[in-house]
């Protein structure tokens, strides 16, 4: 959850550069400072949702529900996420161009990175859905294994927690998607209103649902590697 905490002070700092555009609403740095950080940011968010997935189905012991192999899956999703966060930073900042061919250039840029995160993570929620469904339908005891247990031992609840933050970073894409395609002087690119509706209300359901349901309350560390018994194995001689 390291990359979700730290995207979360960037997108914070990106308020607080907003808020300063709004007393120098000429100063092109606080502006492309602002823009960077609130539209960059939520990757962060959504590699941390690609990595708890892959936590999840271990401890639940559940990974041959996952379509692809866990340590697999992570990484794909982690180095698409990264990709698509190189070419949003490079068209976003392309896009503050005061040259009207490079702004535009920039913008489509960045359109291409936002559509391929929304294609990527629409991926990884059909593969998450497809997980849960899995374990609901075939494995009962894991569905029923914390049942008596308070809501931060169930798995379940953690389980409902990423399916909301996933719904969250799945609405503020779509209308990335939507404002970039409109342009520079399209309805939502020019209302704050939309801005708030769409990108920072469902920024801000994404990460607030882990406060009260932080995934190291359900996830517990892995158990340490007894090298002793390996080593003891290799040592002991064979008996005929």
């Amino acid at each position: 959850m390291l990359s979700m905490v730290i995207g979360e002070y960037i997108y914070a700092l990106g308020f607080a550069f907003r808020f300063a555009v709004h007393h120098s609403p000429d100063s092109l740095g606080i502006f492309i400072t602002e823009d960077l950080m609130i539209v960059l940011s939520p990757c962060f968010f959504i590699a941390a949702n690609y990595a708890l997935l892959g936590r999840l189905a271990n401890e639940i012991d559940c990974a041959h529900h996952v379509l692809l192999p866990v340590r697999r899956l992570t990484l794909i999703f982690v180095l698409s996420d990264v990709t698509t966060f190189v070419i949003q930073a490079a068209g976003a900042s392309m896009s503050t161009s005061t040259v009207q061919s490079s702004a535009l250039t920039g913008l489509h840029i960045f359109l291409i990175g936002l559509i391929m995160q929304l294609v990527s993570f629409i991926f990884f929620c059909t593969i998450y859905a497809r997980f849960l469904y899995k374990v609901y339908t075939e494995e009962q005891d894991v569905c029923m294994r914390d049942s008596k247990q308070p809501w931060n031992n169930d798995w379940r609840t953690l389980a409902a927690a990423l399916a909301v933050s996933c719904i969250g970073l799945l609405i503020r894409s779509v209308y990335r998607v939507v404002e970039a395609s409109q342009g520079f002087r399209g309805n939502l690119s020019t209302s704050e209103t939309a801005f708030y509706l769409g990108d920072t209300i469902p920024i801000c359901l994404a990460i607030v649902v882990y406060v009260p349901f932080w995934p190291g309350r359900f996830i517990k560390p892995a158990p340490p590697y007894v090298k002793e018994q390996k080593e003891l194995s290799i040592s002991s001689p064979s008996i005929v």
